[in-house]
């Protein structure tokens, strides 16, 4: 199953995100390849720190969350109360 983790610094200043794949045998975080195309990559379960998936500021997490709250729900003027 497929998984959004969020964290955000302790001064606020970035909101972390972790893409995992949790299957029966491992974990994968979504990574970006640095060519514009996203890989899994086997998480190592030894208790290292994990670097998330990506990093955005604040606003524009919220402008994220936004959007995608849009796309998969419809503009917030079409819902219904």
């Amino acid at each position: 199953m497929i998984r959004a983790h969020i964290a955000e610094d302790h001064l606020g200043r970035e909101v972390r995100v972790f893409i995992l794949n949790e299957l029966k045998s491992r974990t994968d975080i979504l990574r970006s390849s640095g060519d514009q195309f996203f890989v899994w990559e086997e998480l190592d379960d030894r208790g290292v720190t994990v670097q998330p998936s990506f990093t955005l500021p604040p606003l524009a997490a919220r402008a994220l969350l936004d959007g995608l709250t849009k796309h998969f729900r419809g503009a917030s003027d079409v819902h219904q109360l």
